[in-house]
């Protein structure tokens, strides 16, 4: 076991003094890392587990969320799909603890994008979405501007 940071401890392959290869990195917290790293950086394969109780599985690059990968968050709500410089942006999936669904397009961490929304109740809404809120409605094609208000989703 290597210590890290003088509070860290890391257990795995070293390379010049930094991880790299495969090894795990636990926090004193609780939180951790283990998978694939490259010069002293999460890099690859790896899951890393949060002390609130997420956890993210997939793709790592330069010590970030790159790639394809599933966040699992402490409420049970599941992000699968594109990461892109530790944010969810591409195409995914996010089933909410309420049972609702959203599938389609992100931008940085926000529904934005060509996507439909799976409601608990068992409503559906689909269309153009734009940072959260749903800008265009295909299926009354017209615009709805209902922009999400961002105080309540904390």
């Amino acid at each position: 076991m290597t210590k890290l940071f003088d509070k860290t401890n890391y257990t795995g392959q070293l390379v010049n003094g930094s991880p790299d290869g495969q090894g795990k990195l636990t926090n004193p917290n609780g939180s951790y890392y283990e998978g694939q790293w490259k010069n002293g950086r999460f890099d690859g394969y790896g899951t890393y587990r949060w002390s609130n109780g997420n956890v993210y599985r997939g793709q790592w690059k330069n010590g970030k969320m790159h790639g394809k990968g599933t966040l699992t968050f402490s409420d049970g709500s599941v992000y699968e799909g594109d990461f892109y410089n530790h944010q969810c942006t591409g195409h995914g999936t996010m089933h909410y603890s309420d049972g609702s669904r959203y599938e389609g397009e992100w931008e940085n961490g926000r529904r934005s994008g060509h996507g439909t929304m799976y409601n608990h109740d068992g409503t559906v809404d689909g269309g153009t979405w734009f940072m959260d809120g749903l800008l265009f409605d295909c299926d009354s094609f017209g615009t709805l501007f209902d922009f999400s208000d961002d105080s309540d989703q904390d």
